[in-house]
């Protein structure tokens, strides 16, 4: 048996996650993903979590796909995923499913009988999406509700890997950070995001860690990922909680204020990137979706744009499906593909 830590140079990470302890990675958001080859026919992932309830996911040469759940509060632990595979080399994708709500889960390393392999180049285009948990693929495996209300419970249904961020990045065959947190809104104080004292993206935009519930908002550091194109899909929950900002004219300034405010730190930080400003299908208020189209007039930059799906607040009330982000995704590629992006 091999076995290695988190830290191998031939396992490759996308994705906001924290290396300081590189023995141990903390891996914050859904959608954040680990690749490696290997050859052998057994395999063993080891991680850590604080609390209980996250899922992790993976996919196997583009075959083989699954989950399972940590242990509650456990310390470096094994979870044999596959044995009796053929003794060739075998591509692994391994995905953080849940959202950072079910606090922290760390990848510790693998346990192989046979060898880890150097991974494939990165690809060459690079995207970031900022949501809620629409982004994060919150419940997108609950293939029996499409158009329909959520099941509850849920846990087991969200998926990252199948959320239409990651999938657009697929599509695109693209590199993705996956910043989608559940319940988050755009303004301190509204949203679900870290109730009863909740912070909203203006707060969480440039983090590494999002919740101070869950250690200390560390600074993410920005040299470490540079995008081609930003997307950002907020207000499902501002709309939840604050439904009168799009009709109260102070309220909507600040709103739009604090927008254009990340939008400008962003860029400062991102030079020659494109955004998108974008909601989803899920049923809400055109209103807020209204108010991007302003933000884009009012920053007046042909980088920053703004798109409406073709089902824009009217596709469903409940979270959005595998197959819902999947057409999600494929809106926003045709409309991406006509873009002048310098990749």
């Amino acid at each position: 048996m091999f076995k290695t830590d988190a830290d191998h140079p031939f396992i490759q990470y996308t994705g906001r996650m924290d290396f300081s302890n590189p023995k141990s990675i903390l891996m914050p958001y859904p959608g954040t993903y680990i690749k490696f080859k290997f050859k052998g026919t057994l395999l063993k992932l080891r991680f850590s979590q604080e609390i209980i309830g996250n899922y992790i996911g993976y996919v196997i040469d583009n075959k083989f796909e699954g989950k399972f759940l940590l242990k509650e509060n456990s310390s470096d632990s094994e979870y044999e995923i596959i044995n009796g595979l053929d003794n060739t080399v075998h591509d692994v994708i391994v995905i953080r499913r849940t959202d950072f709500t079910r606090g922290n889960c760390y990848f510790n390393g693998v346990i192989i009988d046979g060898l880890l392999l150097a991974p494939e180049k990165r690809p060459i285009k690079r995207i970031e999406c900022f949501g809620d948990s629409l982004t994060a693929g919150a419940i997108s495996e609950a293939y029996g509700y499409v158009g329909k209300k959520d099941p509850i419970p849920y846990d087991e249904y969200c998926n990252g890997w199948y959320s239409y961020a990651n999938i657009l990045a697929r599509l695109l065959d693209a590199e993705v950070h996956n910043n989608g947190q559940g319940g988050l809104a755009l303004l301190n104080g509204t949203g679900f995001f870290c109730k009863p004292n909740q912070i909203g993206l203006e707060t969480t935009f440039d983090k590494l860690n999002p919740s101070p519930l869950r250690g200390e908002l560390t600074n993410w550091d920005f040299s470490r990922y540079n995008p081609h194109l930003v997307l950002i899909s907020i207000g499902q929950n501002d709309g939840a909680t604050t439904p009168e900002v799009p009709y109260d004219q102070k309220k909507r300034e600040y709103w739009k204020s604090r927008y254009k405010m990340i939008i400008n730190n962003l860029q400062h930080k991102y030079s020659g990137c494109y955004f998108i400003l974008t909601t989803s299908i899920m049923i809400h208020d055109l209103a807020w979706d209204d108010m991007l189209d302003e933000i884009v007039i009012e920053i007046n930059d042909p980088v920053v744009t703004s798109f409406r799906y073709q089902r824009a607040g009217i596709g469903t009330p409940g979270h959005i499906r595998k197959s819902e982000a999947e057409e999600m995704a494929l809106e926003l590629k045709r409309y991406i593909d006509c873009l002048n992006i310098y990749w």
